[in-house]
This record gives C-alpha cells, structure tokens and sequence, in this order.
C-alpha cells in the first residue's frame, strides 16, 4: 500500500513538472517574441558552462537579430534588449514599470551594491533619482572637452611606454 502512494505521489509530481515545464516554454510563444530554445532546469544559463557571458550574449545578438530576444533564467524568463530606442524607453520613460531586478549584488559589495542595473526598489528609485540630473544633455557635453583632452593624453603616455620596450604594471584600485 505504502509502495503504490509513494509511486502515486511520484508520479503526479512528475506530472505537474511536465505541465508546469510546457507552460513555462511556451511563455514567449504565447506573446510572439523570439526566444532561445531552454534547457528543462537550467534555462539558458548553460551557456555558463562553455562560454563568457558576453560572448554568449553577442552570440545571442547575431542569431535573432531582433530588437528582442526572451530567455530563461532557471524557469523565470527574461528580456534580453537589443534596441537602443527600446533600451533607452524602459530606463527613461518606463522606468516606473522596471524598478527589481534578477540578479542582484549582495550587501558584501561595497561598490555592486548601488550598480543601477542590479539593485532593487527602494535604492533603484533614490538611486535614479539622484543620478537623472548629473547626466542630462548640457552636463555631458561641458564634460566631453574634458574627457577628450584627458584621454588624448592617456593614449599619447601608453604610446610613449610603449615605443620604450619597457614592463610595467597596470594597477586598477
């Protein structure tokens, strides 16, 4: 009696993984926006086995060659933006509608902690909020001079090093 339960319950869980499964993977079918084929429990997360995340994400760029692609992240699916309009449309207009994001930095972080892209509400909105007006149009272009001036410089000093045949050491702090 306690074998046929156990093999019961065994068998509708496994059932409800496969109904739940299907149901995941037709998510971006559903909504007629091109996706990249999932894996059962990784998602597309098994790129992280053979390649770079960049790489991956270039890959994935010239394959659908669409101002979107949706993807998995384990069974949770995810947005990829390929479009510079629709990229600049949900973090300036839209913003509203996508304040939390799926990864995030822990509280360990001293610097991932406030990046833009992985906090969650409520840092993102007193993050945005404080950062919208350092970057409008007039400030960046009164900086642009600058950084070009600095970066003409940089380049002619790593050329100079570089004729002279000489080591030296890079050192990010």
């Amino acid at each position: 009696m306690f074998l046929l339960l156990l093999t019961l319950a065994v068998l509708l869980l496994l059932v409800w993984v496969y109904v739940r499964w299907c149901k995941v993977r037709r998510y971006w079918a559903d909504r007629g926006v091109p996706f990249a084929p999932p894996n059962p429990l990784l998602g597309n997360l098994t790129f992280l086995q053979r390649y770079n995340s960049g790489i991956w994400m270039r890959n994935l760029y010239q394959s659908y060659r669409s101002p979107y692609v949706g993807i998995w992240l384990f069974w949770r699916p995810a947005l990829v933006v390929n479009s510079v309009d629709i990229g600049r449309r949900i973090l300036v207009s839209d913003a509203a509608f996508f304040r939390d994001r799926f990864v995030t930095s822990g509280d360990s972080d001293p610097i991932g902690k406030y990046n833009l892209f992985t906090v969650k509400e409520p840092v993102w909105s007193s993050l945005r909020r404080r950062l919208t007006p350092v970057f409008t149009a007039a400030k960046l272009r009164s900086v642009h001079d600058f950084v070009t001036v600095k970066t003409q410089e940089l380049m002619q000093r790593i050329q100079n090093d570089m004729t002279e045949n000489q080591c030296f050491n890079l050192r990010v702090r």
